[in-house]
C-alpha cells in the first residue's frame, strides 16, 4: 500500500514536516458545519503544501494527527472540466492499480476504490456536484485502530 506521497507520510511526527499550518478556530468549525467531528484524541488537522502524485499536480493537500503524528493524508483535484477530470481520474487509477494491485472494493456504479492493507485503507474516489468534479485520495493508517474515539 502507498502510505507517502512526497514528503508526507503515516505515523510520521508532525515536528518534521515543516510545511503545515494547522486550520484555524473558523476552519475547524466550518470542517464541523460540514458534518465531519474530529473524533481522536489530540486530533489537529492542518493545510499542506500541493504536491505532484501520479505525474498530477493536487491543489489541495490535508493532513490528519494524532497525538502528534500523522494518520491521515488527503489530496484533492477539483475542476469543472468533464475531460480533464476524467483523464485525471483513469491516469491516477491506472498509476494505483500499477503500484498496489486491484482494489479490494469497488461498489457497483460508483468511482470509488478501496485497497486494504495491515498498514490502513487507502481510497480513490470521484464526485461531482455542482458542477465541480472533485478527485479524491484518502489514506490511513491503521494506528487509529487501537486509539479510543473522544466523544
Amino acid at each position: 500500500m502507498i502510505t507517502k506521497i512526497e514528503n508526507y507520510y503515516l505515523n510520521q511526527t508532525i515536528g518534521e514536516v515543516p510545511d503545515l499550518k494547522e486550520y484555524t478556530e473558523e476552519e475547524y468549525q466550518m470542517f464541523e458545519m460540514a458534518g465531519y467531528k474530529r473524533m481522536l484524541e489530540n486530533e489537529k488537522i492542518f493545510k499542506g503544501k500541493n504536491v505532484k502524485f501520479a505525474k498530477i499536480t493536487w491543489d489541495e493537500t490535508t493532513i490528519g494527527s494524532t497525538n502528534n503524528k500523522i494518520y491521515k493524508i488527503h489530496l484533492q483535484f477539483i475542476t469543472q472540466n468533464e475531460n480533464l477530470a476524467k483523464s485525471v481520474f483513469k491516469t491516477t487509477l491506472n498509476y494505483l492499480v500499477e503500484q498496489m494491485g486491484k482494489y479490494s472494493e469497488h461498489p457497483f456504479l460508483s468511482k470509488r476504490y478501496i485497497w486494504d492493507a495491515p498498514e490502513g485503507n487507502f481510497i480513490y474516489e470521484q464526485l461531482s456536484k455542482f458542477g465541480n468534479r472533485c478527485i479524491n485520495i484518502f489514506i490511513t493508517s491503521s494506528s487509529i485502530n487501537e486509539q479510543r474515539r473522544v466523544e
